[in-house]
C-alpha cells in the first residue's frame, strides 16, 4: 500500500491510497472467503455452498466493493500513522479506480491544525484588587445555610417560616381561574403573593382553617381580577 496526503485551505485534507499487486489481490480473496462463509444459498448450509455458485452472484464489481469496505479502514489508519494526520471529522470515502491490479481510494477529512505560539511566558496582565465586606461574608454564609437548610416543624408560623397550605380563591363568592392549589408552599415575608396575603396567615398553626381577605392591585397582570377583592 502507497499513500500521498494534500492539505488544502483550512487544513482540508486528502489522502489518496493505492492498494495493488499481491496486497489487493489477497484483500480481493479474503472478502471472497468471507462472502462464501456469510451467504445463504438454497439448498446447502450456511457458508457449504460452492464457491463458483457464490461468485456467480457476486460478480468481481461487487466483490471489490466488499474487499474495499472490509480494509479501508485498516489502509486509511496506517496512511494517517505513516503521515502523522488527525482527523476533525469522519472522513469521506471516494473509489477513484478498481480492477482486478489495484484499487485507488480517495479520503477526505478536516485535519487537526498546526498550532505554533510565539511567545507565552512573561506576558503582562492586571490584577483587580477585590475588598470583600463584612456584609459580602455575611451575604455568603446566608445564601449557604438556605441553601442547605433543613425544615422543622413550628407549633405557630412566624415570618420567615414555610407554610404547607391547600387554598380556594373567591371573588363575589365564584371561585376563579387560577386560585385554587393542594399543597402549595409559601415562604412567610417572600413577597410571593399579593399584599396582605402573607401577613396574616403570621400566627396560625397545623390544621387552622384560615379565610384571608386581599385585594388584587390595580395593575394586576389579569384584567379580570384587577383591583377586586377577594377572600382566599
Amino acid at each position: 500500500m502507497v499513500s500521498e496526503k494534500t492539505i488544502k485551505e483550512k487544513n482540508a485534507a486528502e489522502v489518496l491510497v493505492t492498494v495493488e499487486g499481491e496486497e489487493w489481490k489477497s484483500a480481493v480473496e479474503k472478502a471472497t472467503r468471507k462472502l462464501i462463509a456469510n451467504t445463504n444459498v438454497p439448498g446447502f448450509r450456511k457458508g457449504k455452498a460452492p464457491r463458483a455458485m457464490v461468485e456467480k452472484m457476486y460478480p468481481m464489481e461487487a466483490r471489490y466493493e466488499y474487499a474495499i469496505n472490509d480494509q479501508a479502514n485498516g489502509w486509511f489508519q496506517e496512511a494517517l500513522k505513516e503521515h502523522k494526520l488527525s482527523p476533525l471529522n469522519q472522513a469521506q470515502l471516494e473509489i477513484v479506480s478498481v480492477d482486478g491490479e489495484k484499487a485507488v481510494l480517495k479520503f477526505s477529512f478536516v485535519n487537526y491544525p498546526e498550532v505554533t505560539i510565539d511567545q507565552y511566558k512573561d506576558l503582562p496582565y492586571h490584577v483587580d484588587e477585590v475588598t470583600v465586606t463584612e456584609e459580602d461574608i455575611q451575604a455568603e454564609l446566608d445564601q449557604q445555610r438556605n441553601r442547605f437548610a433543613e425544615m422543622s416543624e413550628v407549633e405557630v408560623a412566624e415570618n420567615g417560616d414555610t407554610v404547607t397550605m391547600d387554598y380556594v380563591g373567591t371573588v363575589d363568592g365564584v371561585e376563579f381561574e387560577g386560585g385554587k392549589a393542594d399543597g402549595s408552599q409559601l415562604k412567610l415575608g417572600s413577597g410571593q403573593f399579593i399584599p396582605g396575603f402573607e401577613e396574616q396567615l403570621v400566627g396560625v398553626k397545623a390544621g387552622d382553617v384560615k379565610d384571608v381577605e386581599v385585594t388584587f392591585p390595580e395593575d394586576y397582570y389579569s384584567k379580570e381580577l384587577a383591583g377586586k377583592a377577594a377572600v382566599f
